[in-house]
């Protein structure tokens, strides 16, 4: 503990994450017991784990690390209360004079007196300005997904409880906005969510473009009802030329501990041109998508999640993804042997618009002389190249840049729906150099040599 909190101080991120594996579910408990709110507590945590972060140097003795963070939630928790009272009071003030009704024009003044100069401008920009909040997010410089989160939340409260809901939307915007930028906590919690180490994949250059770049989407949507206390929606999404991630939450009102695992056996995925995506109920008609793969990544009591990750020879682009399915089935390991079962079944649809990153991404294309290598491209995520070859599982991978410098790639089969004897490897290198004009890949001890297209 020591060890860590000395270099967390130093600011390594990878040592602070260690340390707060230690600490996040207590803090997520004790969070839940204060607030009542599953998301308001996971987001209480974040913002907890990012103050930490920041005031490391404040702490003295290294060994009381987690009574010392735990301090800092409580203190979180305690100025939540303040300001929700602050602003139910101030709202419910306006609500009582006034016969409001939500199509009507709100009287901002009186509420805009009582906040800040950035809470202010906010409410102005969208509510009376009308702006997007896109255009909100280039003109302040907060990070569009935060902004998207805050509004749906208070959308669809006021969608749903009438003019009350007002009130619950105003001080979700004014706490919200408080956290304007994505913590360092928060990236390196998505980066958890999308690693697949832990399967036997090794695709970092995702990760890296997810800590630099911000690569990944937070899905705008709200949750689908399967029936009998269950719900479920997609929470993040990420995609390249190459890759496709898709990270799902099924939560529940019944006690799902028993479960460790979600899938979805008739995941369906098409595009906005009809192209097929997935289909793992029909994979003889499936265009694009050639291994698809999943991994458990946490749960408790009332929640699970999944993410399910494909790869392929070439996404093509598209502005909506169309996802359907019929069954979900939650699965139980026990040591035992008697494992535990539920299905879900309930048909579904629904769309998900994907970021403008998403639509517009580019690539840089290398040729090779031998056929043997179908494709090879650099994208925002690393190193990519189709090869053919005799071998199912290859031994060695690595590609070398122009000035010598080897870098140790990762191989997966793909499904090959032409019925070839040849079998079709996808070749993943952590390499986003784009400016290199000549390289190589060295598979199983030949050696491949790609030019710049």
């Amino acid at each position: 503990m020591n060890e860590l909190v000395e270099r967390a101080k130093h600011k390594d991120s990878e040592a602070y994450s260690m340390l707060i594996k230690d600490v996040e579910a207590d803090l997520m408990k004790m969070a839940i017991k204060k607030i009542k709110n599953y998301h308001d507590a996971q987001d209480i945590v974040q913002d907890t784990l990012y103050t930490a972060y920041l005031s490391l140097n404040k702490l003295e003795d290294n060994d009381k690390f987690k009574p010392w963070i735990i301090g800092i939630l409580k203190n979180k928790c305690k100025k939540f209360y303040e300001k929700r009272k602050s602003i139910d009071e101030i709202t419910e003030e306006i609500v009582d004079k006034t016969d409001y009704k939500i199509e009507d024009k709100v009287d901002f003044d009186s509420i805009m007196d009582k906040l800040d100069e950035k809470e202010r401008e906010i409410f102005r920009l969208y509510f009376e300005d009308e702006l997007s909040t896109k255009e909100i997010s280039k003109r302040l410089h907060i990070n569009e997904n935060t902004l998207k989160t805050i509004l749906r939340r208070g959308k669809g409260k006021l969608e749903r409880k009438g003019i009350k809901r007002f009130t619950i939307f105003i001080w979700i915007l004014c706490i919200f906005v408080a956290t304007s930028v994505i913590a360092i906590s928060i990236i390196n919690y998505i980066m958890g969510l999308f690693d697949t180490t832990s399967k036997g994949v090794y695709n970092e250059g995702i990760l890296e473009a997810i800590e630099s770049s911000e690569w990944f989407q937070q899905v705008d949507m709200d949750y689908i009802d399967l029936g009998d206390g269950y719900k479920l929606r997609v929470e993040y999404l990420l995609m390249d030329e190459m890759n496709l991630y898709m990270v799902y939450e099924l939560q529940s009102e019944n006690d799902i501990g028993k479960y460790d695992d979600i899938s979805i056996p008739d995941l369906k995925i098409v595009d906005e041109n009809g192209n097929v995506i997935c289909d793992k109920a029909n994979i003889a008609i499936e265009q694009y998508s050639k291994k698809t793969a999943t991994k458990p990544i946490e749960g408790d009591k009332h929640s699970i999640k999944e993410l399910t990750y494909m790869f392929t020879d070439s996404f093509p682009k598209s502005r909506t993804l169309h996802i359907s399915f019929s069954k979900v089935m939650l699965t139980g390991k026990s040591m035992f042997g008697n494992n535990k079962y539920e299905e879900l079944a309930k048909n579904v649809e629904f769309e998900i618009d994907l970021d403008d990153k998403f639509i517009t991404r580019n690539y840089v294309e290398y040729t090779c002389d031998n056929e043997d290598v179908e494709k090879a491209i650099v994208t925002e995520t690393g190193f990519y190249a189709i090869v053919n070859t005799n071998n199912f599982k290859l031994t060695e991978v690595e590609l070398i840049d122009e000035k010598g410098k080897i870098y140790e790639g990762y191989s997966a089969y793909l499904n090959d729906n032409n019925k070839t004897n040849e079998v079709k490897n996808i070749i993943i290198v952590n390499f986003d150099n784009t400016e290199c004009e000549l390289i190589k890949i060295k598979i199983d001890g030949r050696m491949y040599e790609l030019k710049k297209f």
